[in-house]
């Protein structure tokens, strides 16, 4: 698999966003907000090994040599957005109160480590090496969140105020977005992916798209996804119409007694969805779907990843 290439770049008198040339498994981006003096910061989001933290820290020295962070936002609680938080020891970890619970029952990277190297069955074997064989998840202590909060909190970087809003449940049960109206900079986590097909740990997609709609709602003119790169609202407006595009399909399929799995595997992809990729993905937001009407689909991550694997492999992927 073609390895990553991520950069931080302005997007903002006071934001800087760290963007992956990948949108695909473990390359999440992230965000910096700065104060006027570039001495203060706020970090939104880790990474998903200490390495590429280390490049991010890395990056934003090199940017802002005298920038010290001194907060940390986790939008939610993948390994992929808070395996890095150990990197930035002096630093408050801020999530909503439902990422702090999800943080503790998150597979742990040792666990990550033994399950992506041990002998799994094909053809989950052969997608957990290609998606997730690159990332070395050693030596990774969890650093969990160490203030918390429900609904919305505003905190501040010298005279910018970072809103950050409580959107979930959709992507996971906590999902947060971060927002600093001064610039018209929304950080969204993974409520919205650029380029691939999403995936969601929780649902329902009701949530996520009511999330889309607040996210809008916001007025923000550029947009950083979790995976992807900046966008402005028409993307996320297009993503959001996506959401309901799979919602609406899926239940017919629901209604109409086919499995879950031959749901995602058939549904149909909008044109301008075409060429997104890991279209297999499609089985978690499938689902979601039958799960949030009481339909027989699992919730279980590595089953799901099963699932996605076999459809990868039906598709020739």
């Amino acid at each position: 698999m073609t390895k990553s290439v991520a950069r931080l770049r302005s997007v903002g008198d006071h934001c800087y966003a760290w963007v992956h040339s990948l949108a695909t498994w473990g390359y999440s981006n992230a965000g910096v907000v700065v104060d006027a003096s570039g001495r203060q910061g706020l970090l939104v989001d880790t990474q998903f090994t200490l390495g590429w933290t280390r490049q991010l820290r890395d990056a934003i020295t090199d940017t802002l040599p005298e920038l010290a962070i001194s907060d940390v936002v986790n939008t939610h609680a993948n390994g992929d957005h808070t395996h890095g938080n150990m990197v930035f020891a002096d630093a408050r970890v801020w999530s909503s109160k439902q990422t702090a619970a999800d943080v503790a029952a998150e597979v742990s990277p040792e666990m990550l480590r033994q399950v992506f190297t041990s002998s799994l069955p094909e053809p989950l074997a052969g997608y957990a090496h290609r998606f997730f064989g690159q990332f070395d998840f050693s030596d990774i202590q969890t650093v969990p969140p160490t203030d918390t909060f429900s609904g919305q909190h505003t905190l501040r970087v010298g005279d910018t105020a970072v809103e950050l809003l409580e959107l979930g449940p959709a992507h996971t049960h906590g999902d947060v977005a971060v927002l600093v109206a001064d610039d018209g900079v929304l950080f969204t986590g993974d409520l919205l992916f650029v380029g691939d097909h999403p995936v969601t740990w929780s649902g329902p997609l009701d949530g996520w798209i009511a999330a889309c709609e607040r996210m809008l709602a916001t007025g923000a003119t550029t947009i950083v996804p979790g995976h992807g790169p900046v966008v402005g609202p028409d993307v996320l407006r297009e993503f959001m119409h996506y959401l309901e595009h799979v919602a609406e399909h899926a239940l017919a399929a629901c209604r109409a007694g086919t499995p879950y799995t031959e749901a995602a595997r058939t549904l149909p992809i909008p044109e301008y969805a075409q060429q997104w990729g890991n279209p297999e993905r499609l089985v978690f937001l499938v689902a979601a779907v039958y799960r949030s009407v009481g339909a027989p689909a699992p919730l279980a991550q590595l089953e799901l990843l099963a699932d996605a694997a076999q459809i990868a492999a039906s598709l020739g992927r």
